[in-house]
């Protein structure tokens, strides 16, 4: 009898017990995945024009797949060298990642040195110097995605750590599961390359919290915090701009133009111009003032009447 209650005592002394986090979340729903959808979107609209103005090209940022897996699988699977850049998310803690193919790191290199795009890339090491010309980019699309989602949810990034080696980036927690977040980069309408940006699976949860929230009129009192996030929705500001209709040339005629020459716009005066919000046709507009300010008049469009 000694011997079995030793060999119990040993046993259980063998044992390890792990923490159990109860707010730990293993997956998400793909239908509540989906109302993350026209967040993501804003988001992507917003990069769009801040790396169009960084990169001076053409650029375009699109929302790809979205996918779920644990830190330690995802980080396995990325190529070695590559840019990782992660960065602490306040106030509900975890870390953001991005993601930057080799491909894609040398593309945005040449394009910031005032190169320009191609498809075709060198498999190398990174250089220190191409890790902080990509780091601003990287800076840029995160702060102006955290833009877009703080109007739902106030959300902070902070600093971000960038690596060329995936092994190097150390996670607080390597299992747990991470939203990742395809992104399609289209440079001069013709170049794609491919990025990924990973959440830690609580913040998109908080996220399609809140969305439900302000969908739930029930629920919702004046002064409300939902209230509040649905004013602050409302409030978000978008792009808006002016523009005559889109004119043909041929290739000869362009490069043909030289100062001075004048370019029929094949409109006649009394036409309505164009009112684009984010790059989408909202409605039509004619020219008049405001003071001694230029301005603009709705009016209303025949897609309107037809109505």
């Amino acid at each position: 009898m000694p011997d079995v209650v030793a060999a119990e005592e040993a046993a259980e002394n063998l044992r390890q017990y792990e923490l159990y986090d109860f707010q730990r979340h293993e997956a998400m729903e793909r239908n509540r995945l989906r109302r993350l959808l026209p967040v993501l979107e804003v988001a992507a609209h917003r990069v769009t024009q801040a790396l169009t103005g960084l990169l001076r090209t053409p650029t375009r940022v699109e929302i790809g797949a979205l996918n779920q897996e644990r830190w330690e699988t995802y980080s396995a699977s990325l190529p070695d060298p590559t840019y990782l850049a992660v960065g602490a998310i306040s106030p509900l803690g975890g870390r953001v990642s991005l993601h930057i193919p080799s491909s894609l790191v040398q593309a945005l290199v040449e394009l910031r040195l005032g190169g320009s795009v191609s498809s075709v890339a060198l498999e190398r090491q990174i250089s220190d110097i191409e890790m902080r010309l990509v780091a601003e980019v990287a800076e840029t699309l995160l702060a102006e995605a955290f833009k877009a989602v703080s109007v739902i949810v106030p959300l902070a990034k902070g600093p971000l750590q960038a690596s060329s080696s995936p092994s190097l980036v150390q996670m607080s927690d390597s299992s747990e599961v991470y939203l990742l977040i395809g992104l399609k980069f289209t440079f001069e309408d013709k170049v794609v390359f491919d990025a990924t940006a990973g959440l830690p699976l609580l913040v998109p949860l908080t996220l399609v919290d809140a969305l439900e929230r302000i969908d739930r009129p029930d629920i919702r009192g004046e002064g409300s915090q939902d209230t509040a996030v649905l004013e602050r929705l409302l409030e978000a500001p978008v792009a808006v701009s002016v523009s005559f209709r889109e004119v043909v040339l041929s290739a000869d005629e362009i490069l043909s133009l030289s100062v001075g020459d004048s370019i029929s716009l094949q409109q006649p005066e009394a036409a309505t111009l164009c009112l684009n919000v984010e790059g989408i046709h909202f409605c039509d507009v004619v020219p008049t003032t405001s003071g001694k300010h230029l301005a603009c008049m709705v009016v209303e469009t025949k897609t309107k009447e037809s109505k």
